[in-house]
């Protein structure tokens, strides 16, 4: 090989072993501002699902799944959910902020409520978004989508929507519950709620469930009562409920 050639072909293998270094150098730094960019700058958070939980003996409730694509951990201080753009209502109440880890999916539960004013029938549709405060900036996120745009009217849409928690002997009082029935033998007792259908939210002696023709008057469910648990050596007191208050009690 002439000494040109050799010389033609080392300047070749430099430009190219400069152009490999080159190029290495500019994935390193590609690299590392991604690197920077998903662990500093970035706050994508997915919202992952939706769900609802509905229970006459255990109360309403709802859940989210939230799901942490950083590779920082995400701090959240508070979470509403926004539907139809018009109403918003508090998922939990975070006395503590939540840590959402690195690429970790938690699910995040509402408190058991007996139901929300106004009524508001928890949907799982695109209607839905979430509002999500953390320590850097509010986020707001479609389930399964990209953010959504983010309106004034979005951002000023009031928390106007409570979950009422009614409680009797420790217990979630459900909506529409008529009586509340307590019955008792020796250290035993039970509570149960009854609708006017004559549905209740528990077994007693095997039964979920009264005649709705005992259920006309106070007077009749006594009698009722009287006739079914009393040779049975139970013990009872029943309330006449409207809401949250209790109208009437007798003891049995």
């Amino acid at each position: 090989m002439k000494e040109e050639e050799v010389i033609i072909s080392m300047n070749l293998f430099t430009i190219i072993r400069e152009w490999v270094t080159f190029s290495a150098d500019i994935c390193i730094l590609a690299i590392t501002i991604y690197t920077f960019y998903i662990t500093f700058i970035s706050q994508r958070i997915k919202f992952i699902s939706l769900s609802n939980s509905s229970s006459n003996s255990k109360g309403d409730s709802f859940a989210v799944v939230l799901e942490n694509k950083s590779l920082s951990p995400q701090v959240i201080s508070d979470i509403y959910m926004i539907i139809d753009n018009k109403y918003k209502i508090q998922v939990k109440k975070l006395e503590v902020p939540l840590i959402l880890e690195p690429y970790k999916a938690m699910e995040i539960s509402s408190e058991k409520y007996s139901y929300t004013t106004p009524s508001l029938p928890l949907k799982t549709g695109e209607n839905v978004i979430l509002e999500v405060s953390t320590t850097r900036k509010k986020l707001y996120l479609y389930m399964h989508k990209k953010t959504p745009k983010v309106t004034k009217e979005m951002k000023n849409i009031p928390y106007n929507v409570t979950k009422i928690t009614n409680t009797y002997n420790e217990r979630i009082v459900p909506q529409n519950a008529k009586y509340a029935l307590s019955v008792s033998k020796g250290d035993w007792q039970n509570t149960v709620f009854i609708f006017k259908t004559g549905l209740m939210t528990g077994e007693i002696l095997g039964y979920n469930g009264i005649p709705e023709d005992a259920l006309n008057s106070m007077e009749d469910l006594i009698q009722h009562l009287d006739n079914w648990l009393k040779p049975n050596g139970l013990n009872y007191y029943v309330n006449q409920l409207k809401g949250s208050f209790i109208e009437e009690s007798v003891n049995g």
